[in-house]
């Protein structure tokens, strides 16, 4: 696996990935089979023996952002008015413990059986707390004996890959915090653990509370934040030298201009907005980028999942079926063949200093 990896950063360009929180287990579960799909063409492409599920996304990304969920892969779940929403828990499991995406599809789920099952939400006398939250993380580490430890300092020196988490600080509820893996141009932003980092994107008013870091409070970023794109073309400028090409800019996340099906919820049209605000923000990045050369990939869950509760197999079974389902259509299909050839050559095709002059 290491020789492999080795041979797959020999490339020109930066490939930078944005993981959007997303509302639900489900959704947050979808974005992972997409990322899978899109793993599994890139290792054929290479001639690499792994399947998609056995690819580290460290090897196919320079850069990896998100919030919410997007974030635990980089790191897990927030809420908003009530909902949850997972989104930066994503990105520092891929990077900072440097899990491939199958061992993050299995995470998800102990996260969602310890915290946040559907006994979770119905039981208000045992709602999780920061303690279980680390019960849970220690779990995961023991089972997929990762030697990194969650007490390590976020700013990681010997991983290539940077990754960067959008929280809201609620003293200035309208504007984020990036807290970092790496050191970039501008100012680093607090110093923190992993197991911090992944509590700051976890924390919300309802269930786990804001975490303080140096004297900071920090929430789970969405407000607005939920499509993490705009940070990640900013953030690119931050992090690497100008004249810096990029080959590829993907983004996966839970937006999508169709009906999302919304059970016994409050607030839906509210809710709803901010699905579709994720799409929309990757609509104008498209937009903005059309004359820069077909470099930027977007990839939304496929909408008909739905919120109602059921077993976790269930739930499982029936979001990777209509996952591959979607991906399979031909317009996805091929926009998924894009990426991997994106990825594939890693060609530059944009300079940072003509992304730094997009009005995001």
């Amino acid at each position: 696996m290491a020789e492999q990896r080795a041979s797959t950063r020999e490339h020109e360009g930066i490939t930078a990935l944005a993981l959007d929180g997303t509302p639900n287990f489900l959704d947050a579960l979808s974005e992972l089979y997409i990322l899978q799909e899109a793993a599994g063409r890139w290792a054929f492409s290479k001639g690499l023996d792994l399947r998609g599920d056995e690819v580290c996304p460290i090897d196919m990304f320079d850069i990896i952002g998100g919030t919410g969920i997007g974030g635990y892969v980089i790191f897990f779940q927030m809420n908003y008015n009530g909902f949850d929403f997972y989104g930066s828990f994503y990105a520092v499991l891929f990077v900072s413990l440097k899990m491939t995406i199958q061992q993050t599809i299995r995470s998800h789920a102990i996260l969602e059986q310890r915290l946040f099952s559907s006994d979770a939400w119905n039981n208000k006398v045992q709602q999780p707390c920061t303690e279980t939250l680390s019960a849970a993380l220690d779990e995961i580490v023991q089972v997929f004996e990762i030697e990194t430890s969650l007490d390590s300092p976020f700013e990681e020196k010997n991983v290539q890959t940077k990754c960067f988490v959008c929280t809201i600080n609620p003293a200035a509820a309208s504007s984020y915090r990036l807290l970092r893996n790496y050191r970039p141009r501008t100012s680093q932003g607090p110093r923190c653990t992993i197991r911090q980092v992944i509590h700051a994107t976890l924390s919300n008013h309802v269930q786990l509370p804001a975490v303080c870091i140096e004297e900071e409070r920090f929430l789970s970023a969405l407000n607005g934040y939920a499509n993490p794109t705009h940070v990640l073309v900013k953030e690119l400028g931050n992090a690497y030298a100008r004249g810096t090409h990029v080959a590829c800019l993907a983004n996966v996340g839970a937006g999508d201009l169709g009906v999302r099906t919304l059970v016994n919820q409050e607030n839906a049209e509210e809710l709803a907005g901010l699905l579709r605000s994720c799409q929309l923000v990757a609509d104008d990045v498209a937009t903005q980028c059309h004359d820069l050369g077909p470099f930027f990939s977007r990839l939304s869950v496929p909408s008909g999942l739905g919120q109602e509760p059921d077993s976790l197999e269930n739930d499982v079974s029936r979001v990777k079926g209509l996952t591959m389902a979607y991906l399979s259509a031909g317009e996805t299909s091929t926009r998924l063949d894009d990426l991997e050839e994106k990825l594939r050559e890693r060609f530059g095709v944009v300079s940072i200093e003509r992304l730094s002059q997009l009005s995001l």
